[in-house]
């Protein structure tokens, strides 16, 4: 068995009993940047001035797709270490749409929900990937929100989109073969054989790793919209309970195990009754401090991304993203595992 930790999903056998279900009226979608654009697509039918207003701290690649599919965006700010943005100052017109993220699924919405209320004449968009069954997401009153499933979920695509309150909702577009998906899905199954066997053939790993990278420079293309048929049958009645009670539990195991490491320390360490974090997030002292834990890390073959590089953004979002550093500890780790990334992430030997 391979010592890897992190990095994409392999394929797994789902659960078939105890899934949270998915709001009664729902669309799914191949990605969740095709979910959002779907949904802005359809506001802008009855809005054609419509701008969409995005947090700064945000993923540059959707922010990229969005603007190539001639979505008008523009820019608010917002970041992981804030509880809410200053709502009162987001300078929106008329007929406007709004996104509000809940990063690493630790925010409350009351203060979203309360300023849609007074707020009528805008659309109010949230983003739910990093816990899409939160209580925030399950009590929304927003006109519409998606989640990008494929980041909890091991699926090769897969999105959903719904309406808290109950507008009409787009069907995604259907495309062509789902190729992108294929070659993730085949990247799955490779990676499934790699950690299983313990191979440490390189070709084997370059195998998948290089299936992943194909699959994923296709999957957001515009004519990817609908879910492939197999993703699309794994999530249809809703997700294993089992493996989001099991990320809940090894955050709180490693936050417990490493409560501060080497010039950081954890960007929560609690969250609101219903919630699960997306993982553990540390935040660094300054860059270098993030890339040197991050180092030692990869070496140690626990593979940690960065939730988001950014660039050209407001200073408080680019200072957050040059410092934080997101530790995979979703469902497939087991207690050895967390023990593991906590001494490294404690270990005098990271202090250099």
């Amino acid at each position: 068995m391979s010592h890897e930790i992190g990095g994409e999903y392999h394929l797994h056998d789902f659960p078939c009993h105890d899934l949270d279900p998915w709001p009664a009226h729902c669309s799914f979608f191949a990605t969740g940047r095709a979910a959002l654009y779907a949904l802005c697509r359809r506001w802008i039918e009855t809005h054609p001035q419509a701008r969409l207003w995005l947090p700064d701290y945000f993923c540059l690649e959707v922010v990229s797709s969005l603007c190539s599919w001639n979505i008008p965006v523009a820019f608010y700010s917002d970041d992981p270490q804030r509880a809410v943005p200053e709502l009162s100052r987001l300078p929106i017109s008329p007929g406007d749409m709004v996104l509000a993220v809940n990063y690493f699924g630790v925010r409350l919405g009351e203060k979203w929900g309360a300023w849609r209320e007074s707020t009528p004449s805008v659309a109010l968009i949230e983003d739910h990937t990093h816990d899409p069954q939160s209580l925030w997401a399950r009590s929304s009153r927003a006109d519409f929100a998606f989640a990008s499933l494929r980041k909890t979920l091991p699926i090769p695509d897969g999105a959903i989109a719904w309406s808290p309150r109950e507008l009409s909702l787009p069907e995604a577009a259907p495309g062509g073969p789902p190729i992108g998906s294929s070659l993730k899905l085949a990247a799955m199954l490779y990676k499934r054989r790699y950690l299983d066997s313990g191979e440490t053939s390189p070709s084997l790993k370059e195998t998948f790793l290089e299936l992943q990278k194909r699959g994923e420079q296709i999957l957001p293309e515009p004519n990817n919209e609908a879910i492939s048929a197999w993703s699309l049958d794994l999530v249809r009645r809703g997700a294993p309970s089992l493996w989001r009670s099991r990320r809940e539990r090894n955050v709180r195991s490693l936050l417990a195990l490493a409560p501060s490491v080497d010039a950081g320390k954890p960007l929560f360490i609690s969250w609101p009754a219903g919630h699960c974090p997306f993982n553990a997030v540390y935040v660094f002292e300054d860059e270098a401090a993030r890339d040197r834990v991050r180092s030692r890390l990869i070496a140690a073959q626990v593979y940690t991304p960065v939730h988001w590089p950014l660039r050209d953004c407001g200073e408080a979002s680019m200072n957050v993203s040059k410092r934080v550093l997101t530790i995979p500890v979703d469902f497939r780790c087991d207690d050895p595992q967390i023990r593991r990334i906590a001494l490294i992430l404690t270990s005098c030997d990271l202090i250099s």
